[in-house]
């Protein structure tokens, strides 16, 4: 049996009973990539730091929503700190892992 939710992230998190998750498949708006035109969307952040501790956050409450046995696959890509690529890059997957590790990921 699967459930396909369509709604804003927190909603949907919310709307999940704990320890109920076999799979998660997930690719978030990379940072700086695009604007959708709303309020709070995620990729729009003025500083990849807080694009990397709202991703964070998400991720923590499905933590709780994945089953011991379940399994996460995260897509996400990495971006120029600058436009153009002037600039190194961000290390954002990296970053992120090593965030996500602190809070319990394997």
């Amino acid at each position: 049996m699967y459930k396909i939710i369509n709604s804003d992230v927190y909603s949907g998190i919310y709307s999940l009973i704990d320890n109920s998750i076999d799979v998660v498949i997930t690719s978030p708006p990379y940072w700086g990539q695009r604007d959708y035109g709303f309020d709070e969307q995620i990729g729009n952040e003025p500083d990849y730091n807080d694009y990397i501790n709202k991703l964070v956050c998400i991720f923590n409450l499905l933590l709780y929503k994945i089953k011991d046995s379940g399994v996460f696959f995260l897509n996400i890509g990495d971006k120029y700190i600058s436009k153009y690529g002037k600039s190194p890059l961000a290390m954002i997957p990296y970053k992120l892992a090593h965030s996500m590790q602190k809070n319990g990921w394997l």
